[in-house]
């Protein structure tokens, strides 16, 4: 696949409706990646409060066995370990297993992967975010050293390659030893996708955003969000994704330390009229057959159709409750 055409991104790949969930317990990172999508970096100091998070893992328990994994995201998870720490022993505490989203940046050796792996309880993987925004703040080196001490801790590991419109996605963008370490286990894997236009590379760096799937079903919303705030919103990317991390207001649920929290979600989440016109047609779809773009009109990806529907007025989206434009 040449990057010059639309390209298929995790929002058009169906996923097991609320199987996962994913929690962003900060919004601080040693990294400003110009194509970040939460708007994370070193001056973001929004971070979850520790009741807050357990409130949520009690709520989070009541939906098993239905509810099957939990994301610790960011920001970088790892620059809040003790509330980090926190989370896997909530979560192992209640048998739901648990991935952790990362930069690497932490990994100096193998060593200090498996100092990790063993303090936090039920972890089932790390994934690994890399690509040529990620490599202007964590080396490669530290890449391999988390690669390695999956494989040799028994983690699953698993690299996640943001490629642009220059790149051709594939393994002959990684580095020779991240190649290398990505072959040394059975645990290990890889998957490239498509730089999204969300978040802050609509203002930095949209010129090298790669054209993607724009039209049918978002699948994105078959997983809720649960921002360092304790709000949630029905995808990833909808509580930040406007300037300077404005939200998607019309996708927000609920908050993660109300009563009977993940029950209200979902039944909010099912009841929406937006939500299932996303699910059932997606954002393009819906455009058009409110006469708001032409048909020849076209997005660099679906959260970018997404966007533009946020804008509209509540009328247009059958009364749901109005959202708030970016500032």
């Amino acid at each position: 696949m040449s990057p010059a055409q639309p390209a298929t991104h995790p929002t058009n790949r169906p996923k097991p409706l609320h199987e996962s969930i994913g929690v962003q317990l900060t919004w601080r990172c040693n990294a400003e990646c110009a194509f970040c999508g939460t708007w994370s970096g070193p001056a973001n100091r929004a971070t979850m409060d520790l009741a807050v998070l357990e409130r949520l893992v009690e709520s989070l328990a009541g939906a098993r066995p239905r509810l099957k994994h939990v994301e610790l995201t960011g920001g970088e998870p790892f620059v809040v370990p003790d509330l980090l720490r926190a989370a896997g022993r909530l979560l192992h505490g209640v048998g739901l297993p648990y991935t952790i989203v990362t930069n690497g940046f932490w990994a100096r050796d193998d060593k200090e992967v498996a100092r990790w792996a063993g303090e936090l309880p039920g972890l089932q993987r790390f994934v690994v975010s890399t690509d040529r925004w990620h490599r202007s703040y964590v080396p490669e080196s530290r890449v391999v050293a988390l690669l390695r001490g999956c494989a040799s801790s028994g983690i699953e590991g698993f690299l996640s390659y943001s490629y642009a419109r220059d790149e051709e996605p594939g393994l002959a963008l990684l580095d020779p030893e991240v190649r290398a370490a990505l072959e040394s286990g059975p645990l290990l894997g890889w998957h490239f996708c498509p730089a999204v236009d969300v978040g802050r590379a609509r203002r930095d760096c949209v010129e090298e955003v790669p054209a993607s799937q724009a039209d049918g079903p978002c699948h994105v919303l078959g997983n809720m969000m649960v921002r360092p705030d304790g709000r949630v919103f029905a995808c990833c990317v909808a509580g930040s994704y406007f300037s300077g991390g404005a939200a998607m207001e019309a996708l927000s649920v609920g908050r993660a330390d109300e009563p009977e929290g993940e029950e209200r979600w979902r039944a909010r989440f099912l009841s929406s009229p937006l939500i299932e016109g996303l699910r059932e047609r997606g954002p393009l779809a819906m455009l058009r057959e409110r006469g708001i773009v032409a048909e020849a009109e076209t997005f660099t990806s679906q959260c970018g159709a997404c966007a533009k529907l946020q804008l509209c007025s509540a009328s247009e989206l059958n009364d749901v409750d109005a959202f708030s434009a970016p500032p």
